[in-house]
């Protein structure tokens, strides 16, 4: 009984608060984003290191992790949908996504539920993960966790942040826009954005394919976003990743 009735307060907290339910009534409600600022310690202290992210609230997301290509083998398989009460972000999580671009991001049939505090620390929703566990286990921050066991500051903010540099340090940025303006790559048409902070290592651990290897994320000093692969045997190459803004999806660095 009590767990009904949790879901049916989730769900009207989310039918309630969207920014579409409001238009309708002519309210003009600006447009929320969930930070989640990466760190490699429970107490979210020290230097902000790892892969953050900062996610619109309110659209069905899914696939989150694939527009950083290829080479970054962690995909989530599930479908996000967040929503904001209050000082509070409320984050539904689907697993059983339709086929066809049609994904099913609301109602009852979510698979679990996350909510946490502005300006809390806690440990980094799946987004990464989700349906992934093994590949996320053995993909680990150089001298620090494993991606599926990072924390994050939390914030809500009504613009897209992306961590906290320092002056001298840049941050390379993967931006995935909405399909629906493919041809609008500002940030107020973002789906979410992920950030590597800079000079970011990170180790993909195959033993069973015996494939390792590790990625460097920078930017160079024309603010060029890199990548720095390394295989098992410590050969390397260096990418430069093109600027321009394609599919709906862009990379750039920002300071």
């Amino acid at each position: 009984m009590y767990k009904f009735i949790f879901k049916i307060f989730i769900l009207i907290n989310f039918f309630i608060l969207n920014n579409n339910y409001f238009s309708c009534l002519g309210f003009t409600v600006p447009q929320l984003y969930a930070n989640f600022i990466p760190y490699q310690n429970e107490k979210c202290t020290g230097e902000s290191v790892g892969v953050g992210l900062s996610i619109t609230v309110g659209p069905c997301i899914t696939n989150i992790g694939s527009i950083v290509g290829s080479n970054f083998e962690v995909k989530s398989t599930s479908t996000f949908s967040l929503f904001v009460n209050a000082l509070r972000v409320g984050i539904f999580q689907y697993d059983k996504v339709k086929s066809g671009g049609d994904e099913m991001c609301f109602g009852r049939h979510f698979s679990k539920f996350y909510t946490y505090k502005n300006g809390t620390c806690n440990l980094t929703p799946p987004f990464l993960s989700a349906g992934n566990d093994l590949i996320s286990n053995s993909t680990i921050i150089n001298n620090g966790l494993p991606l599926n066991q990072q924390y994050s500051l939390f914030s809500i903010t009504e613009t897209p942040f992306f961590g906290l540099p320092s002056d001298s340090m840049n941050t390379q940025v993967y931006t995935q826009f909405n399909d629906e303006n493919p041809n609008n790559c500002s940030i107020s048409n973002q789906l979410y954005s992920m950030y590597f902070t800079n000079n970011l290592e990170i180790n993909f651990n195959d033993n069973e394919q015996n494939n390792n290897y590790s990625i460097t994320y920078s930017c160079d000093s024309n603010n060029q976003p890199t990548q720095n692969i390394c295989n098992n045997n410590n050969q390397c190459n260096t990418e430069e990743l093109p600027l321009d803004c394609s599919n709906s999806q862009s990379i750039y660095c920002i300071s």
